[in-house]
């Protein structure tokens, strides 16, 4: 390995941001090459042969280990986040986009007749109190 290299603390930080952009953005197209979609409000055609698959995901071993030697060369901290910090984050911004759901806050699309209002409350309300749980 090359000679550590000790940045500005301003560099530093910018260098650890991207290097962590990066990390993320591959773990996500990981899991999209690996994983099948189980999705109901969308959908992911997989259009790529085996073999596109196995060399990205050669190529995504590869960018791991450039990221595991930028990180060892340039001394970055690793970001640290506890998995209850992430998830109350998540369920916070699910709630949030819940509760503008209702009928009552969606009194700006016009009316919703009072029978339509009743049930999508409901399932809205529904949908919250599992997330609530989570």
């Amino acid at each position: 390995m090359s000679e550590l290299i000790n940045l500005p603390s301003n560099h530093s930080r910018s260098v650890s941001v991207t290097v962590y952009m990066i990390e993320k953005s591959i773990d996500e197209l990981e899991t999209m090459l690996l994983t099948e979609s189980r999705h109901h409000t969308y959908e992911i055609i997989n259009d790529l042969d085996t073999k596109d698959v196995k060399r990205m995901l050669q190529v995504i071993h590869q960018v791991r280990a450039v990221i595991e030697t930028l990180v060892q060369k340039y001394q970055l901290k690793r970001e640290v986040t506890y998995m209850s910090r992430i998830l109350n984050a998540r369920k916070s911004k699910m709630w949030e986009v819940l509760a503008d759901t209702t009928s009552k806050q969606m009194k700006g699309f016009g009316d919703m007749p009072v029978n339509m209002a009743v049930e999508l409350d409901g399932d809205i309300l529904s949908l919250t109190s599992l997330i609530n749980i989570l």
